[in-house]
């Protein structure tokens, strides 16, 4: 399994409670969404930290962000393949991975591009304290001109940002104080016409220290989310017509045969079979409804007691109206 999380900023407590809940074993991939924290200040809290999350069981796979020193600056790191795109390692810290922009990484049979980097809206404050800031935070154009071949020439299913497009930016964690006229969004902008121009099941990215999801761009902070659904959703997108026919009418037969099922059973089913029905209305075709209701009023009348009878006429109603609504509409 794929998990994927935002920024951490050296802190590894919430990947560290993640494992413990959820147990991911070595087989299973952490993508940290940028600003990782691991390569800030070469010294003994980077260490710390990517022993920290070196000791975890799944690989933690790292997007550059723009409060890191990219990895080709740092003597120690070695590259090598990884999944079908080329990594950044420590021999020290095998499992810490850091991505190259422009790559795509088969993970689990989904093809992810990455594209790392962002303005540091902190720029001006960090280099007047003597914090670390790098020019080459943002994406290069010869990362921009890398990128967009391999776009061109690739099918991708996830895009893994540090920032997001332009559109998409949440104003509303905009930081106090800075004036937006001063900010470079050269990198924002230029992801609008990424996103407008390639076809994506899920863009990840972090950056922005919120956790919300609009349409197909999820913004990640401290919250975790898996690829269970981007592969249902591969699924379906790579389904001919003929499938998805076969697909609709084996959900008809499959909930014909759990009324069936549910019929005499514990109060339980004819609620849940219930509250199924009433969110499978739009997918249901007619002669389904219509035999639902025959196998309902059936085993109704061959029957002197019904376990939840309230339940299965609030059912043949909800199914007689929708009928009786779709007869009107023509």
């Amino acid at each position: 399994m794929i998990y994927y999380t935002g920024d951490i900023h050296g802190q590894k407590h919430d990947i560290e409670r993640f494992c413990k809940r959820f147990n991911p074993t070595r087989e299973d991939i952490i993508v940290i969404l940028g600003d990782v924290g691991a390569n800030y200040g070469q010294d003994e809290r980077d260490a710390e930290l990517k022993y920290a999350l070196n000791k975890l069981k799944p690989i933690i796979f790292c997007i550059h962000g723009n409060h890191e020193i990219r990895p080709w600056h740092i003597p120690t790191y070695k590259t090598k393949e990884w999944h079908g795109g080329i990594v950044w390692y420590e021999e020290a810290y095998p499992s810490v991975l850091f991505a190259r922009d422009g790559e795509i990484y088969d993970l689990e049979g989904l093809r992810h591009i990455v594209i790392g980097g962002a303005y540091s809206v902190d720029k001006f404050y960090r280099l007047s304290r003597g914090y670390g800031w790098w020019s080459d935070e943002q994406p290069s154009e010869e990362i921009k001109q890398y990128v967009e071949q391999q776009l061109k020439e690739n099918v991708i299913d996830v895009v893994l940002s540090h920032t997001c497009p332009f559109k998409y930016e949440p104003v509303e964690e905009f930081l106090p104080g800075i004036d937006q006229s001063t900010v470079d969004d050269s990198t924002e902008k230029w992801l609008d016409v990424i996103e407008e121009t390639t076809d994506y099941i899920a863009w990840f990215c972090g950056h922005w220290h919120t956790n919300k999801r609009i349409d197909k761009m999820h913004f990640l902070f401290h919250q975790f989310e898996s690829s269970e659904s981007i592969q249902e959703l591969k699924v379906m997108k790579e389904m001919t017509d003929e499938d998805m026919r076969k697909v609709i009418g084996n959900y008809n037969t499959l909930v014909t045969f759990s009324v069936r099922y549910a019929l005499g059973r514990s109060t339980l089913a004819p609620g849940t079979m219930k509250r199924i029905i009433k969110d499978s209305l739009g997918a249901l075709h007619e002669q389904t409804k219509q035999g639902i209701l025959r196998d309902i009023e059936d085993y109704i009348e061959q029957h002197e007691t019904v376990d939840a009878l309230g339940e299965w006429q609030q059912t043949m109603k909800m199914l007689r109206d929708d009928l009786e609504r779709k007869k009107k509409d023509g």
